[in-house]
């Protein structure tokens, strides 16, 4: 059933038009494009061939070679060119070349350019734009192929700009602006350099036996070294340091005192300028299916004043899939008020915060008093009443206040629109501890459920196949299985210790983080009847003394899990249940980021939501500052992490689905079985 929704004629509607929509609607035209390859701002790579591509739709369609010309002595070429279609990627590779009068056929060197509508007519070709192709299109670059399905190469490809501007060949500002990035970008790309020149008569040799892949292969090109580098971040090896001293034709690197502890790629976005950012106290996130991210806002930024902490949050904040504001973004009304850490969009693309309240204390301001949830429509505007009564900002107006919330915090749509939101009832005083699912999307649907089933604090909330909730409750040590008809069945024991987030991956298993009152350190896992993993908990930081206190959690396409650590300030990868996607021969639990997770001082602050996106990127809030306990404790960042996860579905609802799907090996039965009842044997867990 189709919901339909009137809105206040008073209220403003702009539009959000989908890029693939914008794009397509451009007929092919002939265009040109003018180049250089070189190694460095100054040394021409001559002679190189440069060929110029368009991307593929699916993983099932390779890359479309447009044209290829051969550079010139000083790197210098030129394409006339008509893309076939104005809104898939272009891109150039860049392979062999002289330097020095020396030809070396293991140089191989790439540039994205975007859509025929967003390609420049200059491009610079170097190890800089090698590097931010490696990173971004980490997920879809096979060879010189780049093939993904939308909205994967456009969300990639914004990203890719704010790596490098590949008109100038130089790291693009977001980048710079993110220091410990900006220097490990440089230090990668004068590892590059070191082959590219040849500057020593091992220089090549030597890069390749430390840049392996992750089955052990070893590259045969500069690209396919960066791209190994990409894809597996924990190859750090001194060997493969010491290649970025042979020729750093890049300032700003890692110095030979501080080698890296993985080669991850982040950017941080309004961390620069934390007085003009939208952000005070980003909570969690939802991604749409453009790859749009809609995030949470706990207090109104610049609010606090006179003593008092700031008030609660009366934003969503809308960005493009490469960190921008979209237009009409900060977005007020639908009663917004305080939202923490529920926020979904159902499928009808609709946008669902969860008012818990943040900001009305004035005290301490963390204690939420919310009563309300607030829906938008999905290009950002409110549905739900608006506030009415301003007489005192510390207490809630408007929203959807059916239910008889407090403190709402998870709210989930299921896969029929289902919303599920979780009154947290936080201090446990007003005996609200309880769920609330709104059939169809509809706060006054008659057979609206509320699930009160004795077990306190519900904090989040995951949906599984077949529609039910799985919920998590801080104050009993428990989880709960809820059915759409609002049965429970509650779950304790393998290790839950104030479970806070959870996620389901793609073979039905639960993950729950055991947040432990800001000291847990582990995830617990369950299958999909409830039973505890044997090996549950799995542990995070290598002791309890460096208490991750975890909090948002969430799954990729190869089902490895993401973990938030609020109180240890990182970031943590654990290997899930598909081992055979792990690198380094990895067990379901264990890590595969480092020890103490992806860790950067001033960089990543006390994270709560996390999220995947259809790129592979993986999002995450700074929260909080460092200093949780001052007057105006809430972050005024986000950041992204490059191509470190598999790319998802967007938006996520239910457990997580790759984004695109590898048919997997067949036997005879498998397609008899197919042959006879239309689907293949449900897969087994490994």
């Amino acid at each position: 059933m189709v919901r339909q929704r009137m809105l206040n004629k008073s209220t403003l509607i702009w539009t959000i038009i989908p890029v693939n929509l914008i794009l397509n609607t451009f007929p092919a035209i002939a265009l040109s494009l003018t180049g250089k390859v070189n190694s460095g701002n100054l040394t021409p790579l001559g002679n190189s061939t440069v060929s110029l591509y368009q991307a593929g739709n699916s993983k099932s369609q390779p890359a479309n070679l447009l044209q290829s010309v051969q550079a010139d002595a000083q790197g210098n070429f030129f394409f006339d060119y008509t893309p076939t279609n104005s809104s898939d990627l272009l891109y150039v590779v860049a392979s062999g070349g002289t330097v020095g009068g020396a030809n070396n056929n293991n140089t191989r060197l790439a540039a994205i350019l975007g859509s025929s509508t967003q390609a420049p007519d200059n491009v610079i070709i170097n190890e800089l734009t090698t590097v931010a192709t490696a990173w971004s299109m980490s997920q879809f670059l096979t060879g010189n192929s780049i093939s993904g399905k939308y909205p994967a190469l456009p969300v990639a490809a914004a990203t890719n700009r704010n790596l490098v501007d590949v008109t100038t060949g130089e790291a693009a500002s977001r980048l710079v602006n993110t220091t410990p990035s900006w220097q490990k970008f440089n230090t990668i790309a004068n590892i590059l350099a070191g082959c590219v020149n040849q500057s020593t008569s091992t220089s090549c040799s030597d890069l390749f036996t430390s840049a392996s892949a992750t089955n052990g292969s070893q590259p045969k090109d500069t690209l396919q070294a960066a791209l190994n580098l990409a894809q597996n971040p924990l190859n750090t090896s001194t060997e493969l340091f010491a290649q970025s001293f042979v020729n750093p034709v890049y300032a700003n690197a890692l110095p030979a005192t501080s080698p890296p502890q993985a080669w991850d790629i982040f950017i941080q976005h309004f961390g620069n300028d934390p007085n003009n950012s939208p952000f005070d106290g980003p909570g969690n996130l939802a991604i749409d299916k453009d790859g749009n991210l809609w995030i949470t806002n706990n207090f109104i930024p610049g609010s606090s004043n006179n003593g008092e902490p700031p008030l609660p949050g009366n934003t969503l904040i809308g960005l493009t899939p490469g960190g921008d504001l979209l237009t009409g973004a900060p977005i007020q009304g639908g009663g917004l008020y305080g939202a923490g850490f529920g926020i979904t969009i159902d499928p009808d693309g609709h946008i669902w915060l969860g008012n818990f309240g943040f900001g009305n204390d004035s005290i301490l301001g963390i204690v939420g008093n919310g009563n309300s949830v607030s829906e938008f429509d999905p290009n950002g505007n409110p549905l739900s009443p608006p506030r009415t009564d301003f007489s005192n900002l510390r207490e809630p107006s408007g929203g959807y206040t059916v239910g008889d919330f407090f403190g709402p915090q998870g709210t989930v749509s299921d896969q029929k629109g289902n919303i599920w939101i979780a009154s947290n009832d936080p201090g446990q005083g007003s005996g609200r501890s309880k769920v609330v699912l709104y059939i169809n999307g509809d706060p006054n649907n008659p057979n609206n459920l509320t699930i009160d089933n004795g077990q306190l604090n519900p904090f989040d909330i995951a949906i599984d196949a077949a529609g039910n909730a799985w919920v998590t409750y801080r104050g009993s040590n428990s989880i709960a299985k809820i059915t759409p008809q609002g049965d429970s069945q509650i779950i304790t024991g393998g290790g839950l210790q104030e479970p806070l987030g959870i996620a389901i991956d793609s073979l039905g298993n639960i993950w729950v983080v055991n947040n432990n009152n800001l000291a847990g350190n582990s995830v617990s896992v369950f299958d999909a009847q409830g039973k505890p993993y044997p090996n549950s908990p799995f542990f995070l930081a290598p002791s309890s003394s460096n208490a991750s206190g975890p909090w948002g959690i969430s799954i990729d396409g190869n089902d490895n899990v993401y973990v938030a650590g609020f109180s240890g300030e990182q970031l943590f990868v654990l290997c899930g249940f598909r081992t055979e996607r792990c690198s380094g021969g990895k067990k379901t639990g264990e890590l595969l980021s480092p020890a103490n997770g992806y860790q950067y001082s001033d960089f990543i602050l006390r994270l709560t939501g996390v999220e995947v996106d259809a790129a592979g990127n993986v999002w995450v809030m700074n929260n909080f500052k460092t200093d949780a306990l001052s007057l105006d404790p809430g972050g005024n960042s986000i950041v992204q992490f490059v191509g470190l996860g598999s790319p998802v579905q967007t938006p996520s609802i239910g457990p997580v689905k790759p984004l695109e799907t590898v048919p997997e090996p067949r036997s005879w039965l498998g397609f008899l079985a197919i042959a006879l009842f239309g689907r293949s044997p449900n897969p087994t867990k490994t």
